[in-house]
């Protein structure tokens, strides 16, 4: 049986728990997940299983990181705390196989809320680096899309704007400004920021479900546009969509242009 199989319904159960705001309920089934596959990989031959691909291939591993990372950053964590965490980190990533799906762990905790450009990133602070004082890792979005988690289910909405804004992820930044009202702005930073039909797509629902009828409208229209080298199965989504709720509220001529 797949690893995935296995660990899934764990991975799932602390997806909730996050989502429910606990936790250290979160914490205690990660330290049980990770030590099963610890034994796991004990009863295996952990040389076939690098040979084989088979850690590539369990996504779950590349899961287990991040809402390791995610549990520890809704957590306040003590200096000492972060240190213990960090050293058992490191254990962990050298000795595991797979362990280097931990690493985004590693630098969450590191990291914290009051890294310096981290910090400076949700005032405001807005740079080509981003929350970032060197390169970024290969993590980087992943981490990034935790942290506007976590500052949603706190209702920390400017640093959540900011942070996003920094970090490039423009459809939660858009997203979030029609959730709070500010629909002419999320059209225009829409329209600047969003780059595929797919994105488009995401925010003209978000405006729909908002009852923004003419805004959502606004930007259908300006998603045909974009270049038909794009997606042609998100364009023509974004145009089926336009064409029915157009019709649905009698605006016909509208409805031609997206036919």
């Amino acid at each position: 049986m797949p690893f995935t199989e296995l660990f899934d319904p764990l991975l799932e159960q602390v997806q909730a728990q996050l989502a429910e705001g606990k936790p250290w309920e979160a914490l205690a089934a990660l330290e049980t997940l990770t030590t099963a596959w610890q034994e796991a990989c004990r009863e295996v031959q952990v040389e076939w299983l690098i040979q084989t691909g088979l850690l590539e291939d369990e996504p779950w591993l590349q899961k287990l990181g991040m809402l390791w990372a995610e549990a520890l950053l809704s957590l306040e964590l003590s200096a000492e705390e972060r240190v213990h965490w960090i050293r058992r980190f490191a254990r962990w990533v050298r000795s595991l196989p797979g362990g280097e799906a931990l690493e985004i762990a590693v630098t969450a905790v590191r990291q914290g809320w009051d890294d310096p450009a981290l910090v400076a990133a949700m005032q405001g602070h807005i740079t080509e680096q981003g929350a970032w004082e060197g390169e970024p890792p290969d993590f980087a979005d992943d981490l990034a899309i935790i942290r506007l988690r976590i500052l949603e289910r706190q209702g920390r909405v400017r640093e959540f704007l900011n942070l996003a804004q920094a970090e490039g992820q423009y459809v939660p930044y858009v997203r979030k400004l029609v959730e709070i009202g500010q629909y002419d702005r999320a059209v225009e930073e829409a329209s600047v920021l969003l780059a595929s039909p797919a994105e488009i797509m995401e925010i003209v629902k978000a405006l729909w479900a908002h009852h923004r009828q003419a805004e959502a409208f606004a930007l259908a229209e300006y998603g045909l546009e974009l270049p038909e080298t794009l997606s042609r199965v998100d364009r023509e989504e974004l145009a089926a969509w336009l064409w029915d709720q157009a019709e649905s509220v009698g605006q016909r001529e509208l409805a031609r242009k997206a036919a």
